[in-house]
């Protein structure tokens, strides 16, 4: 990942920038999204959608 403020390249786990300390917080959303989808997808194959099936 790149830092906003200072613009360094990092791995793509750090949580924050090694010279500034700046959070990443885009990797926060992708552990988010990737929860979602892995929910999601757990819950089609026990066939227990959270909506009214079609």
């Amino acid at each position: 990942m790149k830092c906003a403020k200072c613009g360094r390249e990092s791995g793509l786990l750090r949580r924050k920038c090694p010279a500034c300390k700046v959070p990443f917080l885009r990797l926060y959303f992708l552990i988010i999204i990737a929860a979602i989808v892995v929910g999601m997808g757990g819950l089609a194959l026990l066939g227990k959608f959270p909506w009214p099936a079609g």
